[in-house]
């Protein structure tokens, strides 16, 4: 674990990304540290090599909103595992960092003699989350797949139709214009979605509708 690893640092504010580079060098020997201010910057850097062992994200970043970072890098780059690092301790937040598809969610208050078993512990495979804000318990994540299952279940086909949209990155004027129906109709229907997938952003309903229910659900019903 000592050499031939890359990381990626996508955070924009100098001092932390110094701060953040120094440590995974001083705590990663032999290792090769790539940073990025922005997602757009990240994304160039790894097209041109996507050979990264890991890479760190803060989420606030410039023309960025919510966790559309983490989804638009997750998506370009499926095989590399992302971990947030962050200034927000929200168990909320870290809980949908994590089932965005997050490797971990760091907090910028970490502990220094900390960081090299957390990055350690990411690189294995497990998912690190502060002690004690969220109790990551895996029944907790069965049951929330189940109730996410149990609610695309219980959309109309016209709703799976627009949640499909909403997948696509189209906004609710062209879906209105696809379906030929009023965006207000549209609206209507986006607002039925968010209540019984219990989301509450649009981003949130793009990663539902990228799961494995999704797609079964929506191959037998649309």
């Amino acid at each position: 674990m000592t050499c031939a690893m890359r990381f990626l640092i996508v955070e924009d504010h100098p001092l932390f990304q110094q701060a953040l580079r120094a440590l995974l060098r001083q705590t990663m020997p032999g290792s090769e540290v790539l940073v990025a201010d922005s997602i757009d910057e990240a994304i160039e850097l790894l097209q041109q090599d996507g050979r990264v062992t890991l890479a760190l994200l803060d989420l606030h970043l410039p023309s960025t909103r919510d966790f559309s970072g983490l989804l638009k890098l997750r998506k370009k780059f499926p095989r590399i595992p992302f971990a947030v690092v962050s200034s927000l301790d929200d168990p909320d937040i870290v809980r949908e960092a994590i089932g965005f598809g997050a490797m971990g969610f760091i907090p910028k208050s970490f502990v220094k003699d900390d960081f090299k078993r957390i990055i350690s512990g990411i690189l294995a495979g497990d998912i690190y989350v502060p002690p004690g804000l969220i109790d990551a318990k895996p029944c907790e994540a069965r049951t929330k797949r189940e109730q996410i299952c149990r609610g695309l279940q219980s959309l109309t086909r016209r709703q799976l139709t627009v949640l499909q949209k909403i997948r696509e990155g189209k906004p609710n004027r062209e879906i209105a214009a696809d379906l030929g129906v009023r965006e207000t109709t549209v609206k209507a229907h986006v607002s039925d979605i968010l209540q019984k997938l219990n989301a509450f952003s649009r981003t949130q309903l793009v990663a539902i509708a990228k799961s494995l229910e999704f797609d079964q659900i929506a191959s037998d019903r649309v």
